[in-house]
């Protein structure tokens, strides 16, 4: 009898500016007990902190040579280490089977799936398990259906709260090929029992959910397959309150044959977003519906493959944005497509001539740029593919081991760390479990001069008004250049080591956390920059001497634009690297904050007093009528004040900025117009 072991696999990803990646191997780990047989992962998922969590279902054989299953569930971390492992085995089954798998907010795992029941193999019941962040078995709940029969565990969802929502199919009718109804549980995280809820359709056939999901009020949508009362099965979705009301119920059309694996997500808003698999005449198709909060349909949209052969829906994924992103298996290969928040196909991508399993992949997930990444098989080896939003395809990570992807045997998920998991098993004299960990690091969005636009470095040593400090007297005050790493919502900033962060071969002064400007629009030109200031989401923003900056740019051109590379690592020391634009100015600069105190221009822009006490007037004169955009931005490129944003008739003008409740300083006035931007450097004094 060959012994069988887990073999795991981490690739890490690279991803330069440009999104090409550069592909290596971090790590290979081998796992194998003396007695297993055949392993097989059936479920994964990711804890908040970053370990990768994969539930296996293990054959192995008692002295008498009789098959029995166990559960096996693995903790990998960040580098590949086996952090625990945690055997479920039922003394009393025969065959125990993981079907779902999830984690809270704290790091703990909740495993839930079926064992058998009285009658060995032929009855079943529910088993949930609440693991701790370190393995230990913190609860177990059993369900056993109101007549004894099978009762079999599809899905399970975890509540903001905490709350854990398991359904699945309860027999009603004893016998193999019994009735089966929708149940439903609501545990607290505790493991007590909130409510069970049961959903008979009026047909008195097979009603068989697939998919949960919960809302950011605690709602429970639950979806999969019903017998109508034409005699055909339809897709059903139920939707519950958090006190296990039933809010609405849905159908698909009759005889639609809803039969393949459903996929569900709920937003914070209550609407409902499902994919499915339908009979709309000789062949399957994929069918995707978006309901509003009260059950009422706002727009279907139907896939159906240019041969229009059977299709299968597999997983989907939801962006900020509320666009819907499928993918799913036919007769031609794999596909994925993004369906436009309004119903509309936004773009399509087809891999025509390749097999892919029928039930296991592929599966997708978006990563923390927005993008689609999927996973499967391709002609018996795992694949890896990402493409952007528009459907441009990003990388593709083949995987070096031949294995087959059967029912139930691979999963993605994608968190905001950048790392991507997957899990498969490969078939030989026996079988192995197959798990691999992708870690896209992407580009951080980097601002030079933040709140500037453009970004204008002066050669010939004019204080640009930023100061960096750091314990010392040798460098306080020292005039600097500050360079912001913005955060976002999938990019936190603590998570960087500012000590290691290096631009033109320079080290920062200081940095502070603050929010100070957004990203632009990743599809603009690499030089691209922003005026627009704090965004809701914290940057790190460092100050870089600005002598050494100047002088580390070297020879440069008047007018030349250069691109600077930031790089460094985060605290757990993954690499970092993004970059940004400066413009080379060697003579006066009119469209920049280097303008010396009370300096007038051709149009008159000077602000008096300045310095100036509590308050001073800024005034300019236009030629022409314009559009005029007067504001005051501080040193760290906020917006502070809006002193004239309207459309001024020609002539002069000026107005006031009383300067009451703020820090003495400096301070930048900008004068946007028709004819171009100027800005002028005002110095506070208390």
């Amino acid at each position: 009898m060959r012994k069988m072991g887990l073999i795991v696999v981490a690739v890490s990803l690279a991803l330069a500016a440009s999104a090409s990646a550069q592909v290596d191997t971090a790590w290979v780990r081998n796992w194998s007990s003396d007695w297993y047989q055949d392993d097989s992962p059936i479920c994964l998922t990711r804890t908040p902190d970053g370990n990768t969590i994969v539930a296996c279902k293990t054959d192995t054989f008692n002295v008498h040579a009789e098959r029995n299953e166990l559960w096996t569930v693995l903790s990998y971390g960040l580098y590949g280490e086996l952090n625990w492992t945690y055997r479920f085995d039922d003394t009393n089954s025969i065959v125990e089977y993981p079907r779902a798998i999830a984690t809270d907010s704290l790091g703990c795992v909740i495993i839930a799936g079926s064992v058998d029941g009285p009658r060995p193999e032929l009855d079943f019941d529910y088993v949930t398990l609440k693991l701790s962040p370190h393995g230990q078995l913190l609860w177990e709940r059993r369900y056993n259906g109101p007549l004894n029969g099978s009762d079999v565990v599809t899905a399970v969802a975890i509540g903001g709260d905490g709350s854990i929502y398991v359904t699945g199919y309860a027999e009603l009718a004893l016998g193999f090929h019994g009735s089966w109804d929708f149940h439903t549980i609501k545990y607290s995280p505790h493991g007590d029992v909130i409510w069970t809820r049961q959903y008979a359709g009026a047909a008195g056939g097979n009603d068989m959910p697939s998919a949960i999901a919960v809302g950011g009020t605690g709602e429970v949508c639950v979806t999969g397959m019903s017998l109508g009362l034409t005699g055909g099965t339809e897709c059903l979705t139920l939707k519950y309150s958090g006190d296990g009301n039933l809010l609405w119920e849905s159908r698909g059309e009759p005889w639609s044959c809803c039969c393949g694996p459903s996929r569900l997500d709920v937003l914070p808003d209550g609407a409902v977003y499902l994919s499915a698999t339908v009979r709309l005449g000789g062949d399957t198709n994929m069918k995707s519906w978006k309901f509003n909060s009260s059950g009422g349909t706002l727009w279907t949209h139907t896939y159906d493959n240019p041969s229009h052969t059977d299709d299968l829906p597999t997983d989907q994924a939801l962006d900020d944005k509320h666009n819907l992103y499928i993918c799913g298996w036919s007769n031609q290969g794999a596909v994925a497509f993004r369906v436009n928040a309004d119903g509309s196909r936004a773009w399509t991508v087809e891999f025509p001539g390749e097999s892919y399993s029928y039930a296991g992949s592929p599966v997708l997930a978006l990563d923390p740029q927005g993008n689609l990444v999927l996973a499967g098989t391709l002609t018996g080896r795992p694949y890896v593919f990402s493409l952007s939003s528009h459907g441009d395809s990003l990388w593709t990570v083949r995987g070096d081991i031949e294995y087959s992807l059967g029912y139930n045997s691979v999963g993605l998920h994608e968190d905001a760390s950048g790392a991507i998991s997957y899990a498969a098993w490969r078939q030989g004299d026996g079988m192995d479990v197959v798990s691999a960990v992708l870690r896209t690091h992407w580009p951080p969005a980097i601002d030079i001069l933040p709140g500037i636009c453009p970004n204008i470095i002066n050669t010939g040593g004019i204080d640009l008004g930023y100061h960096g400090v750091r314990p010392g007297a040798a460098s306080a005050n020292r005039p600097s250049v500050p360079v912001a790493i913005l955060g976002t919502k999938s990019f936190d900033v603590s998570r960087v080591d500012p000590s290691t962060i290096e631009i033109a071969g320079l080290s920062p002064l200081s940095h502070r956390l603050m929010d100070v400007s957004r990203p632009v629009d990743p599809r603009e030109t690499e030089c691209e920059c922003t005026t627009a200031g704090a965004d809701g989401y914290t940057d790190l923003v460092l100050y870089f001497d600005q002598a050494q900056f100047v002088a580390a740019l070297g020879p440069v051109n008047d007018g030349e634009v250069r691109t600077l590379e930031l790089t460094g690592k985060t605290k757990t020391g993954v690499p970092l690297a993004g970059s940004d634009c400066v413009t080379i100015k060697e003579g006066p600069i009119r469209i920049s904050p280097l303008a010396s105190a009370g300096e007038k221009s051709e149009t008159g822009f000077a602000a008096y007093p300045n310095p100036f006490n509590a308050a001073t007037v800024v005034s300019f004169s236009l030629a022409t009528e314009s559009d005029v955009r007067l504001d005051v931005y501080d040193v760290l490129g906020r917006r502070v004040a809006t002193l004239v944003d309207d459309m001024t008739p020609a002539g002069e003008h000026q107005v006031s900025w009383d300067a009451a409740g703020w820090a003495s300083g400096v301070y930048f006035a900008r004068l946007a117009t028709s004819a171009g931007m100027m800005t002028r450097k005002m110095v506070l004094v208390r």
